[in-house]
């Protein structure tokens, strides 16, 4: 397993940009010395602990915390929705046009709903001349999701309930679109990334930490492929920086 990029890090905090394929937390299914928390304690020295979240499948930022205090701190920022957080996705269908989801979700464990809401932001569109399912031409849109809350699988549920499944989600996505992707490009990937997130420093309050992180080149081979265009935006390097808050 290479080294996982490290986006910033201080004596508080670590930001990485975590490979897909990666489970966080050990489980059922996974050996602990194969998820991030183990390979980033082997890989920098130090205890972690994981304050945000990412699914298996999905790669992009993710914040670490180095102590227990930090942990606190930066946990009631994202409990507080002090937290900006911007996720990429390549979805089926045209959107050409912002669109606001409200829509409740229910919890990991299918229990009570909870508020639930997304911005969903074009980026680009293409339409190619193949018959993928039942119509003989397939669209796909790149957008950009703004979550206002947190709820479990959020951006993949709510893009499913307006008809829009991210490209490569076996559980709420579209078989016939992610057969032809798996066919085409020989390659199993969910088009979720978590590109953009910003917060208060855990250690100082009057300061903001701001994280970017591109499309992929693995991404890009695709896209290129296919003939979709990135805005140059899109294409910049993955970094990390302090602003005044």
């Amino acid at each position: 397993m290479p080294d996982i990029p490290v986006l910033f890090q201080d004596e508080w905090l670590l930001i990485v940009d975590k490979p897909p394929g990666i489970t966080t937390h050990p489980n059922t299914y996974e050996k602990p010395s194969n998820t991030l928390v183990k390979i980033l304690e082997k890989q920098t020295g130090f205890p972690v602990y994981s304050v945000n979240r990412l699914d298996r499948p999905a790669c992009g930022i993710m914040v670490f915390a180095k102590t227990k205090e930090a942990v606190s701190r930066l946990s009631e920022g994202f409990r507080n929705r002090n937290v900006e957080k911007r996720y990429l996705a390549l979805v089926r269908g045209f959107i050409q046009e912002r669109i606001f989801i409200d829509d409740p979700l229910t919890s990991k464990y299918g229990k009570e709903k909870g508020e639930a809401r997304s911005l969903v932001i074009p980026v680009s569109s293409l339409e190619i001349p193949e018959p993928v399912g039942r119509y003989q031409s397939a669209r796909y849109s790149l957008v950009e999701v703004v979550l206002e809350t947190g709820r479990y699988q959020q951006a993949r549920r709510h893009l499913q309930g307006i008809n829009h499944p991210i490209i490569g989600d076996k559980l709420h996505g579209d078989r016939d679109h992610n057969r032809y992707f798996l066919t085409r490009f020989k390659r199993e990937t969910l088009y979720l990334r978590s590109c953009a997130l910003a917060f208060p420093h855990p250690g100082n309050e009057k300061l903001r930490l701001q994280a970017w992180a591109g499309i992929p080149d693995s991404w890009k081979d695709v896209f290129s492929l296919l003939g979709l265009p990135i805005p140059p935006d899109y294409q910049r390097e993955a970094c990390c920086f302090l602003l005044p808050s």
